[in-house]
């Protein structure tokens, strides 16, 4: 059974075992339950965490490796440019051409919320206005849907992530207050992303030991889950987190437990094999 504190266990999912997550870093309970989520047309929106930059591994890629039956691969409907009015329009039409049964849109909201906006009075009613046009594209999606909160990205590399885009902690806690609102009544999962971004800022995100003993309990360090612009994740971190995407998914879906299986270890060295071997045929055609 899973451990209440910031661990992601080696092992996920024999599920039918999954104990609630712990009170901090609990996901947002809707107040209409929803029995179950399809996976067999699965899509992502969102901003360049879910499009893997940096990391490499998209979270569509990564969602395959997690369902377990035979499904259309997930689409990555995920566009990296920062201007939410063009990206949203174009991902929504995108992702809306599947007629998608599940969509998870973590990070969707990230540039509706980081907008440029001067720290003053009308700071709060410029981001709210920008996210209300992000959470308004959302609902278009008559499916099931997976979000994020906004996270604190203060401590961001000021080069990728200029320090006016970004809101002030009273701001973001207003942005969240009022996603949460929205969320109410709605097939909604909010995750607390922005919980899980702070562990992994102040490298405390801990991964138990695997099950065969291979691998023995580790500590994430920032450096180690972060890349250099302390903006986006290593490959490490963006496992970690869509492990505990599919944890709270899980959760909120149980009929969906036995259709998703994502071991860390394996996972992590099954994509480590791979660059392993694109870094030797890189060499080899240079040498």
């Amino acid at each position: 059974m899973l451990r209440s504190r910031w661990i992601v266990p080696a092992l996920v999912v024999g599920f039918s075992a999954l104990s609630a997550l712990s009170a901090v870093g609990r996901p947002e309970t809707p107040e209409v339950p929803e029995p179950s989520a399809r996976l067999d047309r699965v899509v992502v929106v969102g901003a360049s965490v879910s499009n893997g930059f940096g990391s490499g591994l998209p979270f569509s890629t990564l969602l395959d490796v997690a369902i377990r039956p035979k499904h259309t691969p997930v689409e990555n409907a995920c566009r990296g440019i920062q201007n939410p009015a063009v990206f949203g329009e174009m991902q929504l039409a995108r992702a809306l051409t599947h007629r998608p049964t599940l969509v998870i849109a973590v990070d969707f909201l990230f540039w509706f919320a980081h907008r440029t906006a001067s720290h003053g009075e009308d700071e709060l009613e410029l981001r709210l206005e920008s996210l209300r046009a992000g959470l308004e594209l959302l609902e278009r999606f008559s499916c099931p849907l997976v979000i994020g909160d906004i996270p604190d990205m203060r401590t961001a590399d000021s080069k990728r992530l200029i320090p006016a885009l970004i809101p002030t902690p009273e701001v973001r806690d207003a942005l969240n207050t009022e996603l949460r609102r929205w969320s109410r009544g709605k097939k909604v999962l909010v995750v607390p992303l922005a919980e899980w971004v702070a562990v992994l800022q102040r490298g405390e995100w801990i991964i138990e030991a695997s099950a065969d003993g291979a691998h023995e309990e580790k500590i994430l360090t920032a450096k180690e889950a972060l890349q250099g612009d302390r903006l986006h994740p290593e490959p490490i971190g963006a496992i970690v987190l869509m492990h505990r995407i599919l944890e709270a998914m899980v959760e909120r879906f149980p009929r969906s437990a036995s259709k998703i299986e994502f071991d860390i270890w394996k996972v992590h060295g099954h994509f480590e094999k791979i660059r392993a071997a694109h870094r030797r045929g890189e060499k080899g055609d240079g040498g």
